[in-house]
């Protein structure tokens, strides 16, 4: 039965994260997955909606959140 295990491919060789279920030679299917970029960086975000917040205590609203977090459990 096929199983998935993830590795990590590095100078030519295949380091598995984690036990082989097989301890025996055994053909193998290997596929190369590409970590996706960011399309994005987290600076680029900086002030991004800070008009909502004009005039309101950032703090005295967190409090208040948590207030209603305690009243919840």
């Amino acid at each position: 039965m096929p199983k998935a295990l993830k590795g990590i491919y590095e100078n030519g060789r295949v380091k598995l994260l984690e036990p082989s279920p097989v301890k025996r030679k055994t053909k193998v299917i290997v596929i190369f997955q590409e970590e996706e970029r960011p399309k994005h960086r987290v600076t680029e975000f900086e002030g991004l909606g800070k008009e909502i917040w004009e005039g309101i205590d950032a703090q005295k609203y967190v409090d208040e959140e948590r207030k209603t977090w305690e009243r919840n459990f």
